[in-house]
């Protein structure tokens, strides 16, 4: 059983994991949803931000610096 439960892959993560994962920092990510440009869902009291989104706001970034 625990070798299934290693395999498995979350597709949100709280606020600390997104910003480790994105370099940036936790005041930077509450920044980034109240002004719109990342996602974000709430599950209970958990803010947590979706790993595809995560990956559309790095994809934003990249063509906003590419035009």
């Amino acid at each position: 059983m625990a070798s299934y439960e290693a395999s498995i892959i979350p597709l949100n993560d709280p606020i600390p994991v997104a910003a480790q994962r994105l370099g940036i920092s936790r005041s930077s990510i509450y920044r980034e949803i109240a002004i719109g440009r990342l996602a974000s869902i709430k599950a209970g009291k958990r803010r947590l931000i979706p790993r595809a989104a995560q990956a559309a706001w790095v994809e934003a970034l990249t063509l906003a610096t590419a035009a």
